[in-house]
């Protein structure tokens, strides 16, 4: 089964995107297949002899040939008849593959049917991104013929009990306003936790078991009966799994709790569940200490090895992010390093097709860069954990990140020289009033005091403002720095070249008063462009 041919042999491929194979083809050739961290293997592709191959028309070279084989498997081919992709799976992140492809609904497609009158269509397709962003959905007829007879499409062994957690006293209770209150406080005194408790308090016989049970065992041996909200042990055997909902660390008296509940047999109550050698403390976190569970940051390499399992690469990386900042971690770098393959395995995925230290410096520095944002939202960056990877380190990656950015981009690539340089030869068409404007705000952008000086320009209606205001705009971009017009009415924004609506670029409303702030946020990838790094 073979891919393509694409690239340069054939630039319109479906698989092609900004001149790359998408599927990363042609695959290197290697005599050994080779493991991969990331649970891709490099299958062996070795060089045949040199030769031609046709093949409809076209000639290929035989020596290279095997670089643009499908991995696939015989018997399912003939099987099925049809062309199946069949790839070895080495990682257990298959599971949260599996597990998102089930739920992620149907596939998505982009389908156009156009009329060529008697031709053959052959020329460059434009892709159409306003489709891309169409709610639309392809059922092929296998999958239509599932559905219309009725036929199960997926199969679960175990059903999954969601255990609930809370402080004491703090049950999550829903109501509707004509509800009456005592009816409210009596629904909602008795949870899944507390009914917990009283079973591990109970000296009834048959509930003695209970007590040397944690609390995500108890859907093994009982079942939730939620209208009268409590535990009722099972007459028949049933796969029951049950897992704890998800506490962030930032809710840190809860998140303790949690950790207890995990490790701690047959706790009677809140106040016994933090209690350790008859000594009662004030929080979780205090009993949790006592007990050893918080030595070595072991609480949270399970805290990440429970999530990695779970979540996605971005939502990990946002709880990394989250216990750096907010909990006394000692050893940031070995937690880093021990979970590096599970934060970064969007990137590893997205580049898979590169190889080398060119690989490994991209994945880290992408990876880096979107926890550098997320550590921006709490007022930190990865350069305030010194044990982190820095980004300096990547120089050549931070300045590409920088100009891939579309506003930077359009300031250093997006106007005509020759246009810029026609404005500033007529710069001496300038009144004596706007020279001496002129001049000194140029002096002022050639000098050192960055940041620090503001000018107020100021006159009648024709005065000439926008003339003014287009030839320093065109003096320094024709000198090779940045300068950013932003302009109070889309009107006047016309005025003046490159100037954008402030509604645009700074999300401020068009009706404010002293009182109001600007929407655009510090961690916004625009507010950066425009303050971080333009001093």
């Amino acid at each position: 089964m073979m891919h393509g041919p694409c690239g340069a042999a054939n630039p319109n491929s479906p698989c092609m995107k900004d001149g790359k194979c998408t599927k990363g083809y042609p695959k290197p050739l290697v005599e050994v297949t080779q493991g991969n961290v990331n649970g891709f293997p490099v299958y062996r592709r070795r060089r045949r002899p040199p030769d031609v191959l046709k093949f409809r028309g076209r000639e290929y070279d035989n020596a290279t040939i095997n670089q643009w084989v499908v991995p696939y498997n015989p018997y399912l081919s003939q099987k099925y008849n049809c062309h199946i992709n069949v790839e070895v799976c080495t990682a257990l992140t298959a599971v949260k593959y599996l597990y998102k492809y089930v739920y992620k609904g149907s596939d998505k497609a982009v389908i156009t049917i156009e009329t060529v009158n008697g031709e053959s269509h052959r020329g460059t397709i434009e892709p159409n991104e306003i489709l891309r962003y169409l709610n639309a959905r392809y059922i092929s007829p296998v999958e239509a013929c599932m559905r219309l007879l009725d036929f199960s499409v997926q199969g679960k062994t175990h059903s999954i009990v969601q255990l609930t957690i809370h402080l004491e006293n703090e049950q999550l209770v829903t109501f509707r306003s004509s509800d009456n209150p005592d009816q409210v406080l009596t629904r909602g005194r008795h949870t899944m936790l507390t009914r917990f408790f009283e079973l591990c308090a109970s000296e009834a016989p048959e509930n003695q078991e209970e007590k040397a049970m944690v609390y995500q065992d108890i859907p093994k041996k009982f079942r939730w009966d939620a209208k009268p909200k409590k535990w009722v042990r099972r007459k028949q055997f049933q796969a029951a799994i049950g897992r704890m909902v998800h506490v962030s660390p930032r809710d840190m008296n809860k998140f303790y709790m949690r950790v207890l509940l995990c490790r701690r047999k047959g706790p009677q109550s809140f106040e016994q569940l933090r209690t350790v050698d008859g000594v009662t403390y004030e929080t979780y976190r205090q009993a949790a200490l006592k007990l050893g569970y918080l030595e070595d940051d072991a609480e949270w390499v399970a805290c990440m090895t429970e999530a990695a399992a779970l979540k996605k690469p971005y939502e990990l990386r946002q709880l990394f992010a989250t216990i750096i900042v907010y909990s006394q971690v000692s050893e940031i770098r070995q937690l880093w390093d021990q979970f590096y393959d599970d934060l970064s395995q969007d990137y590893a995925y997205t580049y898979r097709a590169l190889q080398g230290q060119e690989k490994e410096d991209l994945i880290q520095f992408k990876t880096l860069k979107s926890l550098h944002d997320l550590l921006q939202i709490n007022g930190y960056a990865v350069a305030d954990f010194d044990d982190l990877p820095q980004l300096h380190q990547y120089p050549a990656l931070v300045v590409d990140s920088l100009l891939r950015n579309s506003l930077l981009r359009r300031e250093l690539e997006g106007y005509d020289q020759s246009i810029l340089q026609s404005i500033v030869d007529q710069e001496n068409q300038l009144n004596d009033g706007q020279r001496a404007i002129y001049d000194e705000i140029l002096q002022a952008v050639d000098g050192t005091a960055v940041g620090e000086i503001l000018f107020f320009i100021d006159g009648p209606g024709g005065t000439g403002k926008s003339t003014l205001l287009g030839h320093i705009l065109a003096k320094v971009r024709l000198s090779g720095k940045i300068a950013i017009a932003v302009a109070s009415s889309g009107i006047a924004s016309l005025l003046i070249m490159g100037a954008f609506n402030v509604q645009n670029t700074s999300q401020v409303e068009r009706q404010v008063d002293v009182c109001d702030l600007q929407a655009i946020q510090p961690e916004d990838a625009d507010s950066e462009d425009q303050f971080g790094n333009l001093g």
